[in-house]
């Protein structure tokens, strides 16, 4: 046997031994977050979801509520000035129904396409988001 074949052998050997590691594969989307959005009893609507929060909507002709939603151990950021620009105006903190559960802003529907603005925090990070939001 040459120097090359045994060469080439235990390397085999040592490569079938330690296979090599795992490619970094990102996890694998939940199905919720796949599916259509869904209308609950109230008449709030799934518009977008998030690892740490889900943004939901209710729409009426006259007026859209808007909620945002932390999900696990984030809550809503009651420090960050929230804001919600609109087709004709920006709408500020003071407008806003704020607790650590849920951010709630009711304006009139013909503020939509807009922007909002806003921010939650775990015990490590806050997160500041800008969404578009349509009707």
């Amino acid at each position: 046997m040459s120097f090359f074949a045994l060469v080439t052998m235990t390397w085999a050997v040592l490569w079938m031994a330690h296979p090599a590691p795992a490619p970094n594969v990102p996890e694998a989307i939940p199905a919720q977050a796949m599916q259509a959005p869904v209308d609950d009893a109230q008449g709030w609507k799934l518009v977008q979801s998030e690892a740490a929060w889900e943004l939901h909507l209710a729409q009426s002709d006259e007026a859209t509520r808007l909620q945002v939603r932390p999900k696990g151990s984030f809550k809503v950021n009651l420090k960050y000035p929230w804001r919600f620009v609109g087709a004709t105006q920006s709408i500020g903190k003071d407008a806003f129904t704020l607790t650590e559960q849920s951010a709630l802003l009711k304006l009139p529907s013909q503020e939509l396409p807009g922007e909002l603005r806003f921010s939650v925090c775990d015990e490590h990070q806050c997160l500041l988001e800008k969404v578009q939001v349509k009707p």
